[in-house]
């Protein structure tokens, strides 16, 4: 793995398919190295579980070496800070997860202890280096925004955390896969109806900026 500024590092991997993320570099691996100063720009997020939420830091790498494979360009990771769970484990690196894995057809041979990798069509597929700039979640029926990053367009037009959306583009849906696809438009604009924190229908529009 090379950093923007061309630094190199290599570790050991936890391969996590349900992980909903590309890497995560663990809490210790990064103090180790100092990634949050040397890594470049950076924004910051939270990540849920089943029971909890934690903070992680947002950035790009220049290249991944996986095996003979190697990933090059701009590729987005995520930088914990969790001081228990996996991702505070001083036995890896981090955790791959399945937005790199699903690139792959793989085989997990327990009894020999082999990953068996082979590319597929998804391979040669760009990653995205746009960060959405709220995070949205189904409750009670309801697509609410769950988090919003102070440093974007849209908490700029003050679109804030507990607020009800009810369209994006004029789109009325409960499939937050539709309204997170638009949010991660770098450049384009977007209107989103909402419902604020006095009951108040309204509208508010932004462009998506590249945060990264």
């Amino acid at each position: 793995m090379h950093l923007l500024n061309g630094e190199k590092f290599s570790g050991d991997i936890l391969f996590d398919s349900g992980a909903g993320l590309g890497l995560l570099f663990n809490t210790p691996f990064q103090q180790q190295h100092d990634l949050l100063t040397k890594i470049g720009k950076t924004v910051s997020s939270t990540q849920n579980s089943l029971t909890t939420k934690s903070a992680t830091t947002l950035a790009v790498i220049a290249s991944l070496s996986i095996g003979p494979y190697i990933f090059k360009g701009k590729l987005p990771v995520s930088i914990s800070s969790d001081g228990e769970g996996v991702s505070a484990s001083e036995k890896y690196l981090g955790i791959l997860g399945s937005q790199i894995i699903h690139r792959y057809d793989f085989i997990l041979d327990f009894s020999a202890r082999k990953l068996y990798l082979k590319p597929n069509f998804l391979y040669q597929q760009d990653f995205t280096t746009a960060v959405a700039p709220f995070k949205i979640i189904l409750q009670g029926g309801k697509v609410m925004i769950d988090e919003i990053m102070e440093q974007s367009a849209a908490y700029r037009c003050v679109l804030r955390k507990g607020q009800v959306i009810t369209a994006i583009n004029k789109l009325e849906s409960k499939d937050l896969k539709d309204y997170r696809k638009m949010l991660l438009n770098e450049n384009k604009e977007v209107e989103v109806s909402y419902i604020d924190n006095d009951g108040q229908a309204k509208k508010c529009v932004f462009k998506i900026e590249k945060l990264l």
